[in-house]
């Protein structure tokens, strides 16, 4: 049971540090709009990779919104799911980071909302649908 509590305590702390970094993107979406596009730009690309800016970081968030209502109404205690969600999220964390402190290419966000958000929600979603459809238990 201790290894649960700490599970617990880190995985709540990566969900909060990756919500924090990407809605700290989100405020500062116009310099990092611009930090994705060549020196010399058109205001149609700046408004086209705003747009591709605003829907990545927005699925990002809902998906991460989802995972903390899971979180806190039914894999609480679920050791496999912690530990996924814990390795996406930090990693995600980390990269997000880097991407918010350097130029990087805005392509990355695609590529960590496909391999640090996707996969914890999906996991997220299946021990939902096994409690409540199957009455399994969530641990």
């Amino acid at each position: 049971m201790q290894v649960v509590r700490k599970l617990f305590a880190i995985r709540f702390l990566s969900l909060t540090a990756h919500s924090i970094i990407l809605i700290l993107i989100f405020w500062a979406k116009e310099e990092t709009a611009l930090t994705c596009l060549p020196y010399v730009n058109s205001e149609v690309e700046l408004k086209t990779q705003n747009i591709k800016l605003t829907v990545a970081l927005s699925l990002s968030l809902g998906l991460l919104g989802f995972e903390l209502v899971g979180f806190f109404s039914i894999s609480l205690l679920n050791a496999t799911q912690s530990l996924l969600s814990i390795t996406s999220h930090v990693i995600a964390a980390i990269t997000l980071t880097f991407f918010l402190f350097d130029q990087v290419e805005c392509n990355l966000l695609w590529w960590l909302f496909g391999f640090c958000s996707i996969p914890p929600a999906i996991s997220e979603l299946a021990i939902i649908i096994a409690v409540l459809a199957f009455n399994r238990k969530p641990f």
